[in-house]
């Protein structure tokens, strides 16, 4: 046990049962006051607790093979998946300091990658966006057309491939489209059949409000 430990804990002790407030014995013997307050608590000092050493080396044909172009949180969950548990802090830092060109390497293709998404024109188009837009699109099947001459505008086109492009937005395009069928028919049973369909849904917190 630790010789500084053991005084200090006896130092806490002894202005315990002086009577001193932990607050004030915190600032006497320069520990926080939580601290203090396990010290007062406990029968005798604490014990270090024991450190264990990792041995990577035991998994070092998983980590150094099979895994490149991952970054080391991946390669941490490939070494977990081996039956190998360490904390992903612990090895991040043994893994930073044994190969510092992966980690420069990757750092650089994150960064690149990074630059490459924030060039792209439909991230642009994706930030200029609203809601109140996106929803006149989704709901609106003749927004943005031309009714005399057919005509697609050009930000019709480019919603119609962000909606598109989502499985999400799709379907609650579907959903509406289908609902204002559904309206405007004279069949009551088109309705119930879209309440039938809709009503145990991802979106029926958004249609059966």
């Amino acid at each position: 046990m630790s010789t500084k430990i053991e005084t200090v804990y006896n130092e806490v002790q002894r202005l315990y049962g002086l009577g001193i407030s932990n607050r004030r014995t915190a600032k006497i013997v320069g520990l926080d006051k939580s601290t203090i307050n396990k010290y007062v608590l406990l029968n005798e000092p604490p014990r270090k607790h024991k450190i264990y050493k990792v041995d990577y080396n035991s998994r070092i044909n998983i980590i150094e093979y099979g895994n490149k172009g991952l970054c080391i949180k991946e390669i941490h969950k490939t070494v977990l998946n081996s039956g190998f548990k360490v904390a992903l802090s612990s090895f991040y830092v043994w893994f930073a300091t044994r190969y510092k060109n992966y980690t420069k390497q990757m750092q650089q293709t994150e960064l690149t990658n990074k630059d490459n998404l924030i060039q792209s024109p439909f991230v642009k188009m994706f930030k200029s966006i609203t809601y109140m837009k996106l929803n006149i699109y989704i709901c609106n099947p003749n927004y943005g057309i031309n009714t005399k001459t057919g005509e697609i505008g050009k930000e019709r086109i480019k919603f119609d491939k962000l909606i598109e492009s989502s499985s999400i937005l799709s379907s609650l395009r579907d959903a509406c489209l289908a609902f204002r069928n559904a309206v405007g028919s004279d069949n009551v049973k088109e309705l119930d059949e879209w309440i039938d369909t809709y009503k145990e849904s991802t979106y029926q917190e958004l249609f059966f409000l």
